[in-house]
């Protein structure tokens, strides 16, 4: 429970002098009505009629956009402030949260060491446990960073289906956000970009007004967001460059290894569909997607899950087996080559023109080509 609700009775809160207010303002205008005569006690009486209408609305907006104000400050625990009472009305789940969560569930699956039998050491089995929980709910959510907007906010996991409204995503990424942009400014002031540096950018208000529609309802899949996806929140100018120059990267290394892998007799196709790999190789009876980044992945980047989620989207879309192949411009780190083994994802890269750990090369292509 986010509110300390021991201290309520003592404490004034808003709630308090809003509904003294109105006991007062009722009472006044009832008196006044009962002793005037003639057009006076006609005003006092649309008054005592319209005020209490007038306030329910105010206090529903208010409910709706400012709920964390209609506490006060002494309602609120010492570890539950406003700032995480309103992300948590916001739908999103903070990184710390996830990690509470996931350790609770663990705590309470599996047995406490006098009734734990197996041979596993118990805080291993919780730690597993854990990094699946973990895993679940990144899987089924859409992960936003919220830093580049809101300096130490943390990354935001929005639980969501393909068919969750993209009004309810933005709302959720709003109050968070929140003081941070103002409303209705999506697409105007900030935008939303998927780790490629793609822009997210015909949804929303504007997209709704353009088209004389109240709200942006369309399920988020039509978009091109599905859960599993990493995106960042930047202001409107910074997504446009970035994405211009991330896309010259990609594309430049997407040109290089399909000229790469034609000369080596390797039938490529592209794909040209958001959250999909960028390429598909074909080897025989094997096929292969490639997830297609440059550069290196940040502390926070889960590109092995990406290029993973990737591929399955296009098993689904295809009909048929698809190896997930992460493909990048530079050798991974020996981290990333652990997540991707242990993901059963295969991470190829291409350097100088030479292509390196390719799951069609021969053991012996591969050692010369490392040499």
């Amino acid at each position: 429970m986010p509110l300390d609700v021991s201290k309520a009775p003592a404490t004034a809160s808003p709630l308090w002098i809003i509904a003294l207010f109105i006991a007062l303002s009722e009472a006044t205008a009832g008196v006044a009505a009962i002793t005037t005569n003639g057009s006076t006690r006609l005003i006092f009486a649309c008054f005592a009629v319209s005020f209490p209408v007038a306030v329910f609305v105010v206090f529903v907006w208010l409910l709706i956009r400012h709920a964390p104000n209609l506490y006060a400050p002494g309602q609120y625990s010492s570890d539950i402030t406003p700032e995480i009472y309103r992300t948590g009305i916001g739908v999103g789940i903070s990184q710390a949260q996830s990690l509470f969560f996931a350790r609770a569930v663990a705590e309470t699956v599996v047995p406490p060491p006098g009734e734990h039998s197996g041979g596993e050491d118990r805080d291993a089995v919780v730690a597993q446990v854990a990094q699946r929980f973990e895993a679940a709910v990144a899987e089924s959510s859409v992960t936003v960073s919220l830093a580049r907007l809101k300096p130490g906010a943390e990354r935001l996991q929005i639980p969501v289906t393909e068919g969750t409204r993209v009004d309810s995503l933005l709302d959720a990424i709003y109050f968070a956000l929140e003081p941070a942009v103002k409303p209705f400014t999506y697409e105007q002031t900030w935008v939303l970009i998927d780790e490629r540096g793609t822009e997210y950018s015909d949804m929303g208000t504007e997209w709704a007004r353009r088209r004389n529609l109240p709200r942006d309802s369309r399920p988020i899949a039509d978009v091109g967001i599905v859960p599993g996806s990493q995106l960042t929140a930047v202001a409107k100018g910074i997504a446009a460059r970035r994405h211009a120059f991330f896309r010259g990267q990609t594309d430049g290394l997407v040109n290089e290894l399909r000229a790469k892998l034609r000369s080596d007799g390797v039938e490529v196709e592209d794909v040209d569909v958001r959250q999909r790999p960028r390429l598909l190789a074909r080897e025989g009876d094997e096929a292969y997607g490639l997830y297609v980044i440059p550069g290196r992945p940040g502390a926070n980047d889960d590109w092995v899950g990406l290029a993973k989620a990737a591929s399955e989207r296009l098993e689904a879309d295809r009909g048929l087996t698809i190896t997930p192949v992460l493909a990048l411009d530079s050798q991974p780190t020996v981290h990333l080559q652990k997540m991707a083994a242990a993901s059963h994802v295969i991470v190829i890269w291409l350097q100088n023109g030479v292509l390196h750990r390719a799951p069609w090369m021969s053991p012996n292509e591969d050692a010369e080509a490392l040499r």
